[in-house]
């Protein structure tokens, strides 16, 4: 599958994208004017103008950590895009009326930098989601031609997004996406937030921001182009299996779940399988108590139009190998089990579904052994260890033969 280049990408959003700051000289450059707004759990309409850079910005203050659902309400033929921002560049700051004003902009750089400035200039790192209306690609037009030419059109280009937020201030970059001139420049938006819990909330692509991640809580989350990755921190209270399980709404996506120690290095042999579409994945591997990260990001660090996904983590007690179980089916059956983690409890079920119950106790010793009931014609035994603060581990399947 080909992949969207920041050309393209460049001429997607018609030059909208954030950058890192540089030296601006203010007396050339006039302030543009941003409206504000604040999230509220009820719809919400923001009327707006583009002005003759074909650009608006809205200031949204959002109260509590929660989800903006953001969607384009006017489309009337017109090829808008909107972008969610978490900071402002210059180009968003200040009107650009005359090429002269660039080369105002840029004048402080150095020959050196040049290279650099440019590339800041296509730098997404501060795009966090954005949307786009159903006329935003036309036959005939510019972008179209760019995006099916030699590189991937948007699969599903929507005009309704929804973002997880941290309380703060964010940016609505409201931008004329088509190169079509058309006579009325405004437009209308909706917004509607919702306090909400479990979900992953922006901006979370680092260690330092990452989402708290809660075991056995199910959070959402989604990826797209211009932000590909997301961390979740998950705290382990005790040693045992990390157990990572995690759906994706894009099988195109091809998301990929990393992770990495409180010392940033990757968790070996933490591999994740999927089921043939991709979309549903699991992974496990055994850890220490401490700090862990998360990292979901498309193959690559790229993903190809919006995914959806879920994300479960859980830690559960180590499975007993099945060379420390013995079983003797006698008189007086028995069970011997060695290397047990004292305090864990130890549950003998006789199917493979954990329903039946056989016998339980807690682990007082490392070696232990239990008078057991057992079928006289021999049969399997399934044996699960949890220890107090973790599930209960996967069962351990032991045969035992038929009584002597």
């Amino acid at each position: 599958m080909k992949k969207m280049t920041k050309t393209a990408m460049a001429t997607l959003f018609t030059g909208a994208m954030a950058l890192s700051a540089v030296a601006t000289p203010a007396s050339a450059l006039e302030k543009r004017v941003i409206d504000e707004t604040t999230a509220k759990t009820t719809t919400t309409s923001i009327n707006g103008q583009l002005d003759t850079d074909s650009i608006d910005v809205v200031k949204v203050t959002v109260p509590t950590n929660g989800e903006l659902k953001v969607h384009i309400a006017d489309a009337k033929n017109k090829g808008l895009s909107v972008m969610l921002t978490t900071k402002l560049n210059p180009f968003y700051s200040y009107e650009f009326t005359t090429l002269g004003d660039i080369f105002d902009y840029l004048r402080p750089v150095k020959l050196t930098d040049v290279e650099s400035v440019l590339e800041e200039l296509l730098d997404s790192s501060s795009a966090i989601n954005y949307g786009v209306n159903e006329k935003f690609l036309t036959e005939g037009d510019d972008s179209y031609e760019s995006l099916t030419g030699e590189y991937l059109p948007l699969e599903e280009p929507s005009p309704t997004f929804k973002t997880g937020l941290k309380a703060g201030t964010y940016y609505l970059v409201v931008t004329g996406g088509s190169l079509k001139e058309y006579k009325d420049s405004t437009y209308r938006l909706t917004t509607k937030f919702e306090a909400k819990n479990k979900i992953e909330l922006e901006s979370n692509n680092d260690r330092k921001s990452a989402t708290a991640l809660p075991l056995n809580k199910t959070f959402t989350g989604v990826a797209n182009d211009l932000d590909p990755m997301d961390y979740f921190k998950v705290d382990v209270a005790d040693s045992g299996n990390l157990v990572l399980k995690a759906t994706s709404s894009n099988p195109n996506a091809d998301l990929g779940y990393t992770l990495y120690d409180a010392n940033r290095k990757g968790v070996k042999n933490f591999e994740y399988v999927a089921n043939r579409q991709a979309t549903k994945l699991t992974s496990s591997t055994y850890v220490n108590k401490g700090t862990y990260y998360v990292r979901v990001a498309g193959s690559d660090e790229e993903v190809f139009g919006h995914s959806n996904y879920s994300l479960k983590a859980n830690v559960v007690t180590k499975s007993v190998k099945r060379s420390n179980v013995v079983v003797k089916n006698a008189a007086k059956s028995t069970i011997t089990l060695k290397a047990l983690p004292v305090g864990a409890t130890v549950n003998v079920y006789s199917d493979a579904k954990k329903t039946k119950k056989v016998t339980s106790f807690k682990a007082t010793s490392a070696t232990m052994t239990k008078a057991i009931k057992l079928n006289k014609k021999g049969g399997n035994l399934y044996v699960a260890l949890k220890k107090s603060t973790l599930a209960e581990g996967a069962a351990t399947k032991v045969p035992y033969n038929k009584a002597k």
